[in-house]
């Protein structure tokens, strides 16, 4: 799908704006927990190979059921629904325009460049490759959604930007195929699960960098226990949507095309 590579595209200049600054964030948040040198309580020598894949696969699988969980309280608050609300507007509004710049102009250009509508991205007619492709689909969204949903402590714009984008890119697509019953099959397969899982790390950013800025209002960023509380609960969150991004990035892969 040329999607694909318009997503692509557009994902590495917006890389330049979120990804620095979630590294920092990230360098800020080890710091400030001041981790055990201990990182992973196992003895060293032959019994460590077989006791580390239970242990990741045991500590791995409790912090997706924990994070599911609070995922769960989040989507369901009366006032997370004003960032659920402007998740899905800022994605509207980029489909919105995507859809009318590209109807203005983008879509003879892209024509003229040899695209034809209907016809497979030849990333995936090579069959061997599609289970590395599947992942890295699903490794790559899904890190876009944990940069999106943490770059909200700037003030909540890294995440309007991206949720605009993802939008920009399905206006341009949709009306680049030009088809609406070949677009939605090519979409809605992975999109059903896709888009609400972009949407759900959106409302997650926003929600984390409404609370920085009321902690930034008293002062006490560094000591406020309910900004950090919010900002374990956002990690153990995003941590939850793997599962999602693995699904549809197998969907993505074996079907859609």
């Amino acid at each position: 799908m040329l999607s694909v590579q318009i997503s692509s595209i557009l994902i590495i200049i917006l890389g330049f704006i979120i990804i620095p600054v979630f590294h920092i964030f990230k360098t800020a948040l080890f710091l400030k927990a001041k981790p055990e040198n201990t990182i992973i309580p196992l003895p060293i020598g032959p019994p460590v190979l077989k006791d580390i894949f239970p242990y990741v696969f045991s500590t791995g699988f409790e912090r997706l059921r924990k994070g599911f969980r609070k995922l769960l309280r989040f989507l369901a608050e009366p006032k997370s629904i004003v960032f659920h609300v402007l998740s899905i507007t800022s994605l509207f509004l980029g489909i919105v325009l995507g859809k009318h710049i590209s109807y203005s102009g983008i879509r003879q250009v892209i024509y003229a460049l040899g695209y034809t509508p209907g016809e497979s991205n030849p990333l995936f007619k090579n069959i061997f490759g599609l289970p590395f492709l599947a992942l890295d689909i699903s490794f790559h969204n899904w890190q876009v959604s944990l940069a999106t949903a943490v770059s909200g402590i700037v003030f909540m714009i890294p995440v309007f930007l991206t949720l605009f984008f993802n939008g920009f890119i399905l206006g341009v697509a949709e009306d680049i195929v030009n088809n609406t019953t070949m677009f939605l099959s090519a979409v809605l397969p992975h999109g059903i699960i896709e888009i609400p899982a972009f949407i759900m790390a959106g409302s997650i950013g926003l929600n984390l960098g409404f609370e920085f800025i009321k902690a930034l209002k008293k002062g006490n960023v560094s000591s406020n226990e309910f900004f950090q509380d919010c900002l374990m609960r956002t990690l153990y969150m995003v941590i939850s949507l793997i599962p999602l991004f693995l699904i549809a990035g197998i969907i993505e892969t074996f079907i859609t095309p």
